[in-house]
């Protein structure tokens, strides 16, 4: 019932468009075509080609790990374990806590100051 009127709106609509501007185009309503889905046709537009498929792009090695970098690490986490350790219930000296504190600080600074300070040559940001 509810497309009968509105099919009935429509041509109401329709017909006051044609007695108030003769030449304009009328409202109507397009159905699209609706193509049934074809997994098999979606197989092939997804599978690359051969061209493709062969193509590998080339890839950068990753940086080496500097000496600083690795001293600061080792230090992190040596302090960060030792802490872990104090937290649950480790029993050791008040000093060996310090220590496991200051290393764990020092590392966090040692890798702090190995951050570079200068951009890369291409100046996109995109290498550090």
């Amino acid at each position: 019932m509810a497309e009968s009127g509105s099919e009935e709106i429509d041509e109401r609509f329709n017909e006051l468009i044609r007695t108030e501007y003769p030449g304009a185009a009328t409202n109507q309503r397009a159905q699209p075509e609706v193509q049934p889905f074809s997994f098999d046709e979606a197989i092939d537009a997804a599978e690359p080609s051969d061209e493709e498929a062969r193509h590998r792009p080339d890839v950068a090695p990753a940086p080496a790990v500097r000496g600083r970098v690795l001293a600061g690490a080792v230090l992190l986490g040596f302090g960060v374990m030792m802490g872990l350790l104090a937290l649950f219930g480790a029993n050791w000296p008040n000093v060996v806590s310090w220590l496991a504190v200051a290393t764990a600080v020092a590392g966090l600074a040692v890798l702090l100051f190995s951050v570079p300070r200068r951009r890369d040559g291409i100046g996109d940001g995109s290498q550090v």
